[in-house]
């Protein structure tokens, strides 16, 4: 098969994508981890992008996340890019340069908080996403470390997946 530029446009870019095992014909998932309802599948053969709904995809930023396959097919979403609230629940994006604790990881060249923790499973035959536990917090068991943005993951011979590196959660000072 030949490269090709897809018929249609669809209004997200495309940072992670992956080939899914399993289908009959070939399929790409593709999302750019900004919103929660920019996950896309595209069918190889139809020339077709389907979008995945909000509902059955993580609510949280997978932006910046780590993945690999599991030995089931399954694939395995590790971390993402991590948002601060204020008291009031309110994001803040960017961060003031007056907040404290974030001088020694200030922005780095416009990467904004660092890793988060969560972790999410894409099932391709049933097409849905659901949460599962998250990465483990440091061995200080500091409840707000333990993110990783940008990890690699790896799928071991015994099926677990090792997740490494990755920039840490801002907070963790």
């Amino acid at each position: 098969m030949s490269w090709h530029i897809l018929p249609q446009r669809t209004k997200d870019m495309a940072v992670h994508a992956v080939l899914l095992p399993g289908a009959t014909r070939g399929e790409v998932l593709y999302f750019g981890g900004y919103r929660v309802d920019d996950t896309h599948r595209y069918d190889v053969e139809a020339q077709t992008v389907f979008d995945i709904s909000a509902a059955l995809s993580p609510d949280y930023n997978i932006f910046c996340s780590g993945h690999a396959f599991l030995a089931d097919g399954r694939f395995l979403i590790g971390g993402g890019q991590l948002h601060l609230y204020d008291q009031n629940g309110n994001e803040i994006s960017p961060p003031p340069p007056e907040m404290p604790g974030e001088i020694e990881h200030a922005i780095h060249g416009g990467m904004t908080w660092g890793g988060e923790r969560r972790c999410a499973i894409y099932s391709p035959l049933a097409g849905t996403w659901q949460e599962i536990q998250p990465l483990n917090p440091d061995p200080a068991v500091n409840p707000e470390s333990g993110g990783r943005w940008y990890p690699t993951l790896v799928t071991l011979s015994n099926g677990d997946a090792l997740a490494v590196g990755g920039h840490p959660d801002l907070r963790e000072h």
